[in-house]
């Protein structure tokens, strides 16, 4: 058994998606606000469009400053 450290630091940031293997993805560009972090560091997104959606670990984005 391990444990996992989660990244909630990153809560209230804003992040920039890149890429996002999804069927029904967020498009590329689109800006939001993290809003929680689970236990194998997924971000959960409120984007501005007015989706939330998780980004996981192997999804491209960009933490805005």
């Amino acid at each position: 058994m391990f444990n996992v450290i989660k990244d909630t630091h990153l809560v209230g940031r804003r992040i920039k998606l890149i890429f996002m293997d999804d069927p029904q993805p967020i498009l590329p560009n689109e800006e939001g606000t993290i809003i929680g972090v689970d236990d194998i560091n997924s971000y959960r997104v409120k984007w501005d469009s007015g989706r939330t959606l998780y980004v996981l670990p192997e999804d491209k984005f960009e933490i805005l400053d």
